[in-house]
Order: structure tokens, then sequence, then C-alpha cells
């Protein structure tokens, strides 16, 4: 059987190197732009200086910089006769996420948030998922209220077991598949989802009497779900706490890109702590931040 090898991909007649071996073009219908070398360097240097605390914490260090770094330079290498490069979008994803690949909590928490939000759509839409047949007839069953109620409850309690986990491994210095919860983390667990459960129940009846009187969901309860979300900060943080020893220094640690509320320089300022000074961790809703704290605690 003859085997006919097609060109390139052309636009406009003509195929401008290096992207003739692209299979698509942007919607604009304009080429896919690189950046150079020197601007790979300058935002490998910038998350460097951004993210530097972050992997010492985490326990990847220098190393777990070096192989981020690889990862994008290794794009500009020469591969079978073809130049390399970095599209600008590309670098700008690179940029914005980098411990979201190093650790792949962040990228489980996003997904965790994704499969919330979709459970609440198909509750407005009333979707239907199964059929029951009753006297003869084919009746629909839809996404209800209990649906709703155990989906949420099954993705906030894994959400909260993960970080649990994420914690106890930053603080061994291993990874999650062999960390392990401690009989303190469990009664910790166990107390941050009866508090969760409460105002759970408070949001699912509010979504209850919206849909019954016809009303839009809206922004509102999107950004409710996200409060369950970025709560798994917290159990992460004390996870952590509870490892360190007893008389170790803990610091609070600024994210350097976020914005920071005023009481979160002053807690990072009047460092170093201890387990029975630490007034709080971040994301614990005791800072003016609340649950929106970018900040991070670290053993010296």
């Amino acid at each position: 059987m003859a085997v006919t090898i097609l060109p390139a991909p052309t636009m406009r007649g003509r195929v401008p190197p290096p992207f003739a071996y692209l299979p698509t073009y942007h919607k604009s219908r304009q080429m896919p732009q690189a950046v150079s070398a020197k601007r790979v360097e300058e935002a490998i240097r910038r998350v460097t200086a951004a993210w530097g605390p972050k992997f010492e914490a985490a326990g990847l260090g220098e190393a777990g910089l070096k192989r981020l770094a690889s990862s994008l330079r290794l794009r500009l290498k020469t591969r079978n006769g073809q130049p390399g490069f970095v599209l600008r979008r590309e670098l700008r994803e690179w940029e914005q996420g980098p411990m979201r690949r190093a650790l792949g909590y962040e990228a489980q928490r996003l997904r965790t948030l994704g499969s919330m939000r979709q459970a609440l759509r198909n509750y407005e839409a009333r979707k239907i998922v199964g059929y029951i047949r009753r006297g003869g007839k084919t009746i629909p069953i839809r996404f209800g209220l209990k649906a709703l109620r155990k989906r949420l409850r099954d993705l906030i309690e894994r959400g909260h077991r993960t970080a649990a986990l994420v914690g106890a491994a930053r603080a061994e210095g291993t990874t999650t598949r062999r960390a392990s919860l401690s009989d303190d983390d469990a009664a910790a667990l166990e107390e941050t989802l009866r508090e969760e459960w409460d105002f759970l129940e408070g949001f699912l009846q509010e979504l209850k009497q919206a849909r019954a009187s016809k009303q839009a969901f809206g922004a509102r309860a999107l950004w409710r779900i996200g409060l369950y979300a970025r709560k798994f900060n917290a159990t992460e943080q004390a996870a952590y706490v509870r490892r360190v020893p007893a008389t170790a220094n803990i610091y609070w640690r600024l994210w350097p890109p976020a914005e920071h509320c005023p009481d979160c320089p002053t807690l990072a300022r009047r460092s170093p702590y201890t387990r029975a000074t630490l007034p709080t961790v971040p994301g614990a809703g005791d800072t003016r931040c609340k649950t929106n704290c970018m900040c991070f605690l670290e053993v010296a």
C-alpha cells in the first residue's frame, strides 16, 4: 500500500521556519511566536527568586529548581534537524505554576475544585443520571440534592486527606505515597471535616431554595465552592507543623508574588515560633486574608 507524505501545512502559500512542522496554528491565523533564549533565562531567574523558598520548604531544594529549569531548556535544543523553540504562551504557563508541576498537589486541588463545580452545574441543570422502570413507564433519575451532598462530601474529604499527606511528606522528606497519617492527623482531620459539614449543609440549603425558585446560582455559588478547596492549604500546613520537633524554630514565610493582608507580614516579622507559640497556620481563616492566604511555614 503506497503511503503519500503530505507537505507541511502552509499559511498564505509559505512556510516560515522554524514552525514548518507544526500541525496547527492559532485561531487568529497568526503564527505562534517563540521567545528568545535570553527571555527563557530571565523567566528561570524570576521563578527561582519567587519559588525558591517554597522549593526549600517542600524538601526539593536547589535540585528541584534545576530539574524544573532543565525541562524548559531542553525545548531549545535542536532535534531531528529542527531547531527547538519555546512559545510565548508556553513560557507564561510554565512561569505561572512551577510548584504545581513539581509537587502535583496544586494540580490535585484544582482537579478537585473542577469536580466540585461540575457537580454544582449538574444539580442546577437537573442532569439525568439514569432511568428506572415503574408501572411500565421509564422514569428519569435526576442529579438531586442527596447526590450533590454525597459528591461534595467525598471530594472535600479526599482533598483534606491528600493535603494532610502532602504536609506529612514535606516534614518527613519523603513522598505522599510513602507518608502516612498519624492518630493526631486523623483526629484533626475529623474535626476539620465536622466543621466543613456544618458549612456545607447551610450552603446546600441555599442551593435548594435557589433551585426551587428557579434562580441561577451565579458567581457566588462558585465562590462558595472555591472556599472549600482553599481550606486544603491549612490542613497541609497543620500536618507539617505536627511533625516538627517541639523546640524547632518555625518561620512564617511570605510568598513574594502574592498581595498580602496586614496580618501576614506581621506574623512573618515575629518569627520564629515554636509549636506552642505559633498562633495559627496559613489558610486557617484566622488572618484577614482568610483561606486565600498564600503563605507557608518553614522550619529553619
